[in-house]
């Protein structure tokens, strides 16, 4: 097993959801997580200490409240992300502007372009870029995140409940 990369979106404070997707990270050995917007009560980002958190704002999200929730943690925040883990290039972005996600993947610099959004689960590649909505914890007929191995590029849908 490689370098696992955890994926959540759209957790509109659930926190019981935020609970079993942590949990399911920990369980599976995953080191960093990345969390694509509409997190809302920024607290609930507390539920993801331990891991290297990264978060993307939401259109629900309150970014000077989210940054400092995300510093608290040791963890990190922007607007979108641009970032390399485990080796890989990410774009990451909510998702609530499409044109913006396109530009990423038409400009072909990264390997995964991340989004949420939707709350629909999305596994699909576009030329060298493969793009993952992991769905989401609430609204969803499944709450659900998504585990990466960055090495094998094996991705992992798990429902969290519901």
């Amino acid at each position: 097993m490689g370098h696992l990369l955890g994926i959540l979106s759209d957790s509109h404070d659930n926190v019981a959801a935020v609970e079993a997707a942590a949990e399911a990270f920990r369980v599976r050995g995953v080191l960093d997580v990345v969390h694509c917007g509409d997190v809302c009560e920024a607290e609930v980002l507390h539920l993801l200490a331990g891991f290297r958190v990264r978060v993307c704002l939401g259109n629900n999200d309150v970014a000077r409240e989210l940054a400092r929730a995300a510093e608290r943690i040791g963890g990190s925040f922007a607007p979108e992300l641009d970032v390399e883990i485990g080796g890989r290039r990410f774009f990451v972005a909510h998702g609530d502007r499409w044109s913006q996600l396109d530009a990423a993947v038409r400009a072909g610099r990264h390997d995964y372009v991340l989004h949420g959004h939707t709350h629909v689960p999305r596994d699909e590649a576009v030329g060298r870029t493969r793009i993952i909505n992991p769905g989401a914890l609430y609204r969803a007929a499944a709450w659900t995140v998504a585990v990466l191995d960055l090495g094998t590029g094996a991705l992992e849908s798990l429902s969290v409940g519901r």
